[in-house]
């Protein structure tokens, strides 16, 4: 067995550039908190060894309660202990709790303490930078626990984050400059500050307090202005504090002498820093008169919209934002919420995004609380509340942390944000927001593995359920029975799914890397042109268009940026670039110097060529350039200064740096460590080139449809084309790319050929999810036929069928595999079953294997016309319909989430009611309406759950997936013909390295959605 610390010790110093690990180096704690946290080690251990090496670093005991106590804070090792005086020989180690609250009588005369929440007065006050650099978590956890914070402070801590640019869990201030990262943050201070402005004053001291519900839409509105305006200064006055403080630590750390690696690291880090954040006030602006504010340019051209000046930009978001309050309306008027603004501290209720800081302090606030209420000797693990604080640890676990998959793995967790409040007994509550920027936007997003995993949970779930049933014992055995027959067979279609989505990739992977020598697709210039003059394979500037999903959004350097990751097996698109250090160079407008006088005699560095000063620096002979490449440190710090410019560059230096990382992606397409498509390092270079060519797809088929239309009102094609690429531009289409790249990528017939390996990979996604559901839909029919008394006359024919269809689908994923071989070796002599072929016959036996399937299929729909369509589904489409039900968050609307989650889309907070009523409402769910919601006896409580149980089976049984399409509808007779309802859409995409499968909500549930008022909000003056 491999001891944990050798691993861990072989992890770390696999990260460390030297090999050598360090304590004292604060990067290399920051490297070894990773290899623990991907290690996926309990957390407690995890805490003791980092807690351990931060001690061993200082050479001092650090700062908590324990040392506190015993009088060792801040001293040497070794110092003896202070003997603890009074009440605290009988207790623990661990901190006192204080009670603010008081105490409760419990049945049995039994006292639990409410949980002081540490609330402190002014947490505005109390930002602290991080103790280490651990990401954004600015030790929240010990905080909370020794209560000199609480989760006001950590909420008003990720707000100014969203200001300031300090996306996910970084803690370099402007890195990130996301608009929806933004959005959530400023989403939070709307809801928490206005909340706070409701609580009023008691008269004379202020106005009094407001219930949101109970005000006008006027007054409402009004609120939001207010805030937008008061809001707008203070992100612009903080954000100018930030860069001046930046500023002064740039002016104090550089330059940096030569041989100090860690002050050289400081230096580069506080440059980068400024120009982070000088970057992010190009899109808040700054604290100035609006006419005097900065215009905000990408970079894709100089010739920007209005649209993006940070006036514009900053009221967009801000208008976005603001509805953070219509949570706080639905709060006030849902019965489940259990929620009094009169019961509410400073502070709270607060809404916060999910950084690494709010996530630690809510899991510490909620422990806290269990701990309070379920410890003896002051807690009761029998109590009500001990019930309450468990299941806000478990809720917790599900819609942060993510539930546990089948296979082992976890899912990701639904919430985007999180509301912190005390209910009516004064105990901590959280609900949870998943938040879409409307009802058009992706909800479910699962790769084609992770869901054959949640159709096993689904499989498992349904087996208990049989087992809770008050079925006959007879009668479960027989429902077992016919699940685990399902399961064993609905398993194998799912494995078979993820093995050809893995076979995709490398097809799809070597199909380009094929096209790409055969046409000499190249960034290069100049390019090959045919007979008319037009450019061909060129893919030049492309980069600078890629958008992260809309034609019409902002360009995104995502993807350069992940195709030069760092991996274990390491990365070709990274060690391409790596040796071009003089390229590179030349693309950020800089060069390679050395310093011949200052404190940094000796070291090298990139310059901007106006900086250039011959009494300081000297340029660096070709052949030290080129020697770079060898430098592990060097290239990191290249990469960097590459990542600042796609960050922070002007147009013309992201274009050419694009240019350099593209290049590296068609030179490793197809090569050892590029063979499939992913955001990591083996699989980001074909990531960036599939964005790019869903792009130039995209181009052409918009060019094509829209000149075709003109061309039928009279006007010549050619001049069609140029009309409508003009047109496009001033649309704004893919970053607002010009007329003249449209109209060249519309020529250029050799990039098509590459498109058409995107668009066959595209085809091969929908033709594996329509055989899962064909699949599937064929065990229901057998099922159906065995169930019939007496059984079918084509029984036997129909399963001979089946299984015919089932080996041709297997012989097809060998003929993928012998197709993947031959690309390798055109020689190779793959086997196909127990028969070897050669290359040239691989086609024609895939084109024979595919039409014997499709003759199978044909068969056995004649043999079971009398049999389908089925009444109700049977239970492998069952499984099928219930795992996309969870993955849409429709089961647990229906069953369990009143009060404790909000779907919040395009800024209107919908209820687990709103979409659990249109859900029964579209499928004609026949029962009279949902009983008493909360409910207040057994009997309610009962009668609930068998209505919600009951609509439950009744979604299972009526939902249909079509296998075309991939619509979810639910179909009913109406005046004798048959009507269907579109409730959702289960489709697959090109995505990542076993695709996605991407769940919506459809156009009839989307309309439904949209007549409700959840927020209150319709209907007032």
């Amino acid at each position: 067995m491999i001891n944990p610390i050798d691993k861990i010790l072989t992890e770390w110093a696999y990260r460390v550039h030297d090999g050598m690990p360090d304590p004292k180096n604060p990067y290399h704690l920051v490297q070894l908190k990773e290899c623990l946290n991907e290690l996926r080690l309990p957390r407690r251990f995890e805490e003791d060894i980092l807690h351990v090496m931060r001690e061993g670093r200082s050479g001092v005991y650090v700062k908590n309660y324990y040392n506190d106590k015993h009088g060792l804070t801040g001293k040497p090792y070794g110092t003896p202990s202070t003997e603890p005086t009074g009440k605290d020989k009988k207790g623990s180690d661990e901190e006192p709790e204080k009670d603010i609250k008081g105490d409760k009588e419990e049945p049995g005369g039994k006292k639990t303490t409410k949980p002081s929440l540490a609330l402190k007065t002014n947490p505005s006050e109390d930002f602290p930078e991080p103790a280490e650099p651990s990401g954004k978590n600015r030790d929240a956890k010990a905080r909370i626990e020794n209560g000199t914070q609480d989760m006001a402070g950590v909420a008003k801590n990720t707000q100014r984050d969203g200001i300031l640019g300090m996306q996910g869990d970084d803690i370099t201030a402007g890195k990130g400059g996301a608009g929806g990262y933004f959005n959530e943050t400023q989403f939070g201070a709307a809801f928490t500050e206005l909340g706070e402005e409701l609580k009023g004053n008691p008269p004379p001291k202020g106005p009094p307090p407001k219930k949101l519900s109970g005000m006008t839409t006027e007054e409402r509105q009004q609120m939001k202005e207010d805030w937008k305006k008061k809001k707008k200064v203070e992100a612009r006055q903080i954000l100018q504090e930030e860069i001046d403080k930046a500023k002064e630590d740039w002016k104090n750390a550089c330059p940096a002498p030569k041989k100090d690696k860690d002050k050289k690291k400081a230096c580069t880090a506080a440059k980068k820093k400024v120009n982070y954040l000088i970057g992010r006030q190009k899109q808040v602006g700054k604290p100035v008169p609006p006419d005097k504010n900065i215009a905000f340019n990408n970079g894709t051209d100089p010739k920007r919209k209005k649209a993006d000046r940070p006036d514009v930009w900053i009221e967009k978001k801000l208008e976005s934002a603001a509805g953070g309050i219509d949570e706080l309306a639905v709060l006030e008027t849902d019965p489940h919420s259990d929620f009094d603004m009169k019961n509410q501290p400073d502070g709270y209720p607060n809404l916060t995004t999910m950084n690494e800081e709010a996530t630690e302090g809510m899991r510490a606030t909620l422990e806290k609380q269990h701990g309070e209420y379920c410890k003896p000797p002051n807690g009761n693990p029998k109590s009500g509340d001990c019930e309450h604080a468990t299941h806000e640890l478990e809720k917790f676990e599900k819609q942060v942390i993510g539930s546990k998959r089948a296979d082992g793995k976890r899912d990701e967790g639904k919430a985007d944000t999180a509301i912190v409040y005390l209910d009516s007994q004064g105990r901590v509550r959280i609900k949870y927001v998943n938040n879409k920027e409307s009802e058009n936007d992706i909800q479910d997003n699962k790769t084609v593995a992770s869901r054959a995993a949640a159709m096993q949970k689904v499989r498992d779930e349904k087996k208990k359920e049989i087992d809770e049933s008050n079925l006959t014992d007879d009668q479960k055995t027989k429902e077992k029975a016919k699940i685990d027959k399902a399961s064993t067979e609905s398993q194998q279609i799912d494995e078979d799914a993820v093995e050809e989505a893995n076979q995709m990739n490398e097809i799809y992977s070597a199909g380009m890397r094929s096209v790409i020598d055969t046409e000499k697709i190249s960034t290069k210039q100049p390019p090959d042109v045919d007979g008319d003059g037009h450019p061909q394979g060129d893919m030049s500037g492309l980069s600078q268009h890629v958008t992260a999903r809309g034609e019409q959004e902002d360009t995104s350097p995502k993807y350069l940026k992940s195709a030069l990751k760092e991996g274990k097996q390491g990365n070709p698109v990274r060690d391409r670039v790596a040796e071009k250090p003089a390229e590179v160079a030349k693309a950020l407008g800089k060069v390679w110097v050395r310093y011949i006088s200052g404190k940094s005699v000796g070291s090298i560095a990139l310059i901007g060529k106006k900086s250039f000063d011959k009494s300081k620096h000297e340029l660096l002979g070709s052949d030290e350039v080129n020697a770079l490449s060898a430098n592990p440190e060097f290239v990191d710090y290249m990469m960097s200064e590459v990542e600042d410019t796609l960050d922070n560059g002007t147009g013309e230096q992201k274009s050419a740096i694009g240019d350099i990382i593209t290049q590296a992606a068609l030179d490793s397409a197809g090569e050892e460590g590029q063979t499939n498509v992913s955001d990591n390092a083996t699989g980001s270079g074909n990531k960036l080139l599939m964005k790019t060519l869903r792009t130039t797809s995209a181009i052409r088929k918009k060019l094509e449809v829209r000149a075709k239309r003109c061309e039928a009102k009279g006007n010549t094609f050619d001049d069609c084309l140029k009309e409508e690429a003009g047109k496009m531009e001033k649309e704004g289409y893919f970053g607002d790319m010009d007329a003249d790249m449209m109209l060249r990528i519309y020529h250029d017939k050799k990039l098509e050929k590459l498109e058409e390996r995107y668009e066959s990979r595209a085809r091969s996604w929908e033709g594996v999810h329509k055989k899962i559901v064909q699949n599937h839909h064929r065990l229901d029919v057998i099922e159906h036929m065995e169930d019939s008394d007496p059984q079918h006359k084509n029984l036997r024919d129909a399963q001979g069928l089946n299984k015919l269809i089932r080996d041709n689908e297997e012989r097809l994923r060998q003929i993928r595999d012998g197709e993947r071989e031959c690309g390798k070796n055109s020689n190779a002599k793959p086997t196909v079953g127990k028969k070897v072929y050669s290359c040239n016959n691989l086609a024609k036996l895939k084109a024979d294997t595919s039409d014997t399937i499709k003759k199978a299929q044909k068969k056995f729909d004649e043999l079971t016309e009398d049999v389908t369509p089925l009444d109700d589904n049977g239970t492998s489409t069952k499984v099928f319909i219930r795992s996309y039900m969870d993955g849409m968050g429709w089961s647990d609307y229906i069953m369990n989430e009143d009060g404790e989650e909000s779907k919040n889309m395009g800024g209107t907070p919908y209820k687990p009611k709103d979409i659990r009523d249109c859900l029964a409402e579209l499928s004609d769910y026949s029962p009279p309406p949902e009983p008493k919601s909360p409910p207040t006896s057994p009997e309610e409580k009962e009668a609930l759950k068998k209505w919600r149980k009951g609509l439950m089976d009744h979604l299972e049984k009526e939902l249909r997936v079509d296998s075309d399409s991939g619509q979810v509808t639910f179909c009913g007779n109406s005046d004798e013909k048959l009507q269907c309802t579109e409730m959702g859409t289960d489709t697959w995409r090109t995505a990542g390295d076993d695709g996605k499968v991407e769940g919506k909500l459809g156009g009839a549930l989307k309309d439904c959605l949209k007549k409700r008022d959840p927020a209150g909000l319709k209907g007032k003056p």
